[in-house]
């Protein structure tokens, strides 16, 4: 009977352990899952923000190139009345 009362007191240690290594690897496992799927967040955020600054450089091209437009409108517009002016008074 001693001898089974020994095995029995070190056993419970023993299975206490093998269920914190195997209760580690648990969260070890779905501590990797986590990790994952953050960094696909992150590279999602990555592209979304490099896609915002691409679409925020076209925008502002555009509207540089529509006000370029509309001052080379007025300067040729002004050009010629100042032509037409100075023709009419010689």
């Amino acid at each position: 009977m001693g001898v089974e009362a020994m095995r029995a007191y070190a056993e419970e240690p023993n299975r206490l352990n093998r269920e914190r290594r195997a209760s580690a690897d648990r969260w070890r496992d779905e501590l990797m899952k986590v990790e994952q799927r953050i960094q696909g967040l992150v590279e999602a955020v990555r592209s979304a923000k490099m896609r915002l600054r691409h679409t925020t450089r076209e925008a502002i091209a555009q509207l540089l190139s529509a006000i370029q437009l509309e001052i080379g409108d007025e300067r040729t517009s002004g050009r010629s009345d100042w032509r037409r002016n100075r023709a009419s008074t010689k």
